[in-house]
């Protein structure tokens, strides 16, 4: 898919436009340095002014000695605390630090292409989206995941739209983007700190009437899900739902009583 920078996004991109990409990390060592130079060189193509926030999740090994190494050459704001909370508090540090006006949380292990961020920039800009989120099973995405996460992932995703009010195939992609004042009003009442805070993000964002599209990634999965993991994302989807039926509830009843 082809798309371009619309003139006047090109006239005001340096002046207005600033885009925060925001990159949750925990024991990247061996890696770190190759994907922000990557992440890097994809965002300069778009000329716009931005900053990138590493959250560094209570990394044990030497995670943050090079990101300091890094920052030298690079626009790096560090984000570092010495407890490993979880992904989904690591991206909302990040998030409510950012000051961009579009923003963009996505995993630093590269698994996912950094080759397509300048379409989700130009779909935020040139759209009524105010979230776009990469789907794997998005037609025009390229995928390579192992047999079983993929079948786990389906039945994630069909409890999610049968609890949730969330209509898409994929929730838990790790490239999403947003309107930034949008997404920092959405993460500041957040509550989860690890693994379905992607559900929360979108369950929230309902509440907000936000418009939410997808968009095709590139992804190359190597790894599968751990029996652990999947227990605690059931548990954490399980608490979401049951706070946004109380959430509804509410609402109902002042309805009736308005």
């Amino acid at each position: 898919m082809t798309v371009e920078l619309d003139q006047k996004f090109e006239e005001r991109k340096l002046n207005v436009c600033s885009l925060s990409v925001v990159i949750p990390v925990y024991n990247q060592e061996k890696e770190i340095s190759h994907s922000i130079n990557n992440i890097k060189s994809v965002i300069e193509k778009l000329h716009l002014s931005y900053e990138i926030i590493v959250v560094n999740d209570g990394s044990t090994d030497n995670t943050v000695n090079e990101l300091k190494n890094l920052k030298s050459s690079y626009p790096l704001k560090i984000i570092s605390y010495p407890k490993n909370v979880g992904k989904g508090y690591a991206v909302k540090e990040g998030i409510l630090n950012s000051k961009g006006e579009f923003l963009i949380f996505m995993d630093g292990d590269l698994e996912i292409s950094s080759d397509i961020l300048h379409e989700y920039i130009v779909s935020l800009q040139q759209t009524d989206n105010d979230i776009i989120i990469g789907s794997k099973y998005h037609e025009q995405s390229i995928i390579k995941i192992p047999l079983r996460r993929r079948i786990l992932s389906r039945i994630f995703n069909l409890l999610v739209r049968t609890l949730l009010p969330i209509n898409l195939m994929d929730t838990q992609s790790g490239l999403k983007a947003g309107k930034g004042d949008v997404l920092r009003k959405v993460f500041k009442i957040m509550l989860t700190k690890r693994y379905a805070f992607d559900v929360e993000m979108l369950t929230v964002s309902s509440l907000f009437n936000c418009k939410v599209g997808e968009l095709p990634i590139k992804i190359n999965l190597n790894c599968g899900f751990k029996k652990k993991e999947m227990y605690k994302m059931f548990v954490d989807l399980l608490a979401i739902s049951y706070r946004f039926k109380i959430i509804k509830w509410y609402q109902r009843q002042l309805k009736q009583t308005s």
